[in-house]
């Protein structure tokens, strides 16, 4: 179980946590949503809290976080260090040169193009939530694979989120 969150949700941020929590997709379930957020506001700190809230009612769930780039992926791990008062070695990183995976840690990062290699078989038999960040250049046909994961819950992170190819392969919306 992850510790307190120790940052405190700004009002924005708790009702789009509320909203996120509320959230129901057809094919997938409850907690499923993209947060499109102007660069700076605090997504990563939103993101936090939709990870403390969803563990509330999954103590044993595990966290996949998808990022375009190492250097995204290096802000991403000190932050959640600083957000769950957490060593960096306790959370794995999955990118060039790094191994990390669930099998060993309860929080991944992973760079987008590690993510759509292992993702999928990593998450097999796991309750798992999903976190994409810049989910927008998930849209590709590479990308998507990441979709392929199974998943718990999921949220998007995205500053320009509107993309019209952000459809899975029957046309539903990602």
């Amino acid at each position: 179980m992850l510790s307190p969150l120790t940052y405190r949700l700004q009002p924005w941020q708790q009702e789009a946590l509320t909203a996120w929590r509320s959230a129901v997709s057809p094919q997938l379930g409850p907690r499923h949503g993209v947060a499109e957020v102007f660069t700076g506001a605090g997504k990563t700190i939103l993101a936090m809290g939709c990870m403390a809230d969803a563990q509330v009612d999954e103590p044993d769930l595990q966290f996949a976080v998808v990022v375009p780039t190492c250097a995204i992926a290096r802000q991403w791990q000190k932050a959640i260090a600083a957000g769950f008062d957490l060593p960096t070695k306790e959370i794995g990183l999955r990118m060039s040169g790094k191994r990390g995976s669930l099998a060993s840690h309860k929080i991944v990062i992973y760079v987008i193009n590690s993510a759509r290699k292992c993702l999928e078989s990593e998450t097999r038999g796991r309750k798992v939530m999903l976190i994409v960040d810049e989910c927008h250049r998930a849209g590709s046909k590479d990308n998507l694979g990441i979709f392929k994961a199974s998943t718990r819950f999921r949220l998007g992170l995205s500053a320009t989120a509107g993309r019209d190819d952000m459809l899975d392969e029957v046309g539903n919306p990602i």
